[in-house]
């Protein structure tokens, strides 16, 4: 009987995984950017397997929405539109509302710890004008405060946005000039966590998502029209007039 030999090449499959896994892994790392094309000649070259292969692992990246194929033009990297980018935005906010208010119920102290790191590091790089590495310390802080709050399939599904938060969070501090006001805003989230109010983590969270950096602004102070609750001018009410948040305070209405 013909034993396979230990030095046989490995089955197609394999090799599809192993590339699609290798080119995930430097999207969400932010390798490649936003809106860059990918060649599967180049990419098969460098990977050093055929080109079919990079086809079926890219195709595999479509299905996920990291890639799109344009026709004619092959693949780029996936990139935001307007509307794009305001789906995100609202589908963040009601994911990271959801998962903070759990996470201030139990966040350990090595886990706040990290983030008082997290934040100390991004004021640092935001004050020496180091916009790549507080783009990179804000998406680690957001990533980590869902991935804590045990909400697995919430953050199974928070994690399918990796690319279109991490292009966004580029786009912001590329032409932002404030970063400090940026740190500052994350900084105000984490104290709510600590104070366990559900109702300011879901304010400042509104406020970060929609209203801090210049990218867009002017549109996105719109979007969260769309939330259950509304901006009102001074502060957040929900739609159905139950409560209204005015500069971080709870009113009842009647």
């Amino acid at each position: 009987m013909k034993t396979k030999s230990i030095f046989s090449p490995e089955p197609r499959s394999a090799l599809v995984s192993q590339v699609y896994k290798t080119l995930k892994d430097a999207l969400l790392k932010g390798k490649v950017c936003p809106g860059e094309r990918l060649i599967e000649k180049t990419l098969a070259e460098e990977l050093n397997v055929s080109r079919g292969v990079c086809r079926e692992a890219l195709r595999l990246l479509e299905q996920e929405g990291l890639v799109e194929r344009e026709t004619h033009r092959g693949v780029r990297v996936t990139s935001l539109t307007l509307e794009q980018a305001k789906e995100l935005h609202l589908i963040r906010a009601m994911l990271e509302i959801l998962a903070y208010s759990q996470v201030a119920k139990i966040i350990t102290t090595p886990e706040r710890k990290k983030f008082d790191q997290i934040i100390k590091n991004m004021r640092k790089f935001a004050e020496e004008g180091n916009k790549e590495q507080v783009a990179e310390l804000d998406f680690e802080m957001h990533r980590d405060l869902v991935r804590i709050s045990q909400l697995t399939r919430l953050y199974t599904i928070w994690s399918g946005l990796f690319v279109a938060t991490k292009a966004w969070l580029k786009m912001v501090v590329k032409y932002d000039y404030d970063l400090v006001s940026i740190v500052d805003s994350h900084e105000q989230i984490l104290r709510c966590i600590d104070n366990k109010d559900n109702t300011k983590i879901a304010y400042e969270t509104c406020k970060h998502i929609f209203l801090v950096g210049n990218t867009w602004l002017e549109e996105r102070s719109t979007w969260c029209q769309d939330m259950p609750f509304v901006w009102s001018g001074d502060g957040f009410k929900n739609n159905c007039c139950i409560n209204c948040i005015n500069k971080g305070e709870t009113s009842e209405h009647s």
